[in-house]
């Protein structure tokens, strides 16, 4: 109990930008693995951290850098502490709620949504990056483009398919 009481307040006090935090660490070249030993945690409770709390779903992440883990393992103490009960959202009333929630984030940070609007094309800046749309004679100009992959064929190739 204590080595894991020891490793989690490691993590909860870890600071990539805080030298004094990384107590002589540098978990940028130190694996997952390392760190783990160094605290003489169990095989349980390893597997407990890198599958629960850092959603991993294998173990290769015990042999990288391990600063991705820890910050992982910190976004999971942080949602579980802002969100109480637990730190994954489920949305209420079925998944529509989440494509919902995305549009209200953002019109709330000055957002643009174009739904059924048909893209007569992609704008590109001079090194390929995507800066707008044309629709309809018109430019909408943006630092970002969310949309699905048949949008940008000449940009996107699949790369595994989800079987049903």
């Amino acid at each position: 109990k204590n080595r894991c009481r020891q490793f989690f307040s490691y993590v909860n006090g870890y600071n990539s930008d805080d030298p004094e935090a990384h107590e002589k660490k540098d978990l940028k070249k130190m694996t997952m693995r390392e760190l783990f030993k160094y605290y003489g945690l169990q095989p349980e409770t390893i597997e407990f951290v890198g599958h629960a709390l850092a959603l991993y779903t294998d173990d290769s992440y015990l042999d990288k850098p391990a600063e991705v883990t820890v910050k992982k393992i910190q976004l999971y103490a942080n949602s579980l502490l802002r969100f109480s009960k637990s730190p994954y959202l489920y949305p209420l009333y079925g998944l529509g709620e989440l494509p919902q929630a995305f549009a209200r984030l953002s019109a709330v940070h000055g957002g643009t949504f174009m739904l059924n609007t048909p893209i007569d094309e992609i704008l590109y800046n001079g090194s390929e990056q995507a800066i707008g749309i044309k629709s309809d004679g018109k430019v909408a100009t943006c630092k970002y483009i969310v949309a699905a992959p048949e949008y940008f064929r000449e940009k996107s190739m699949p790369v595994a398919k989800v079987a049903i």
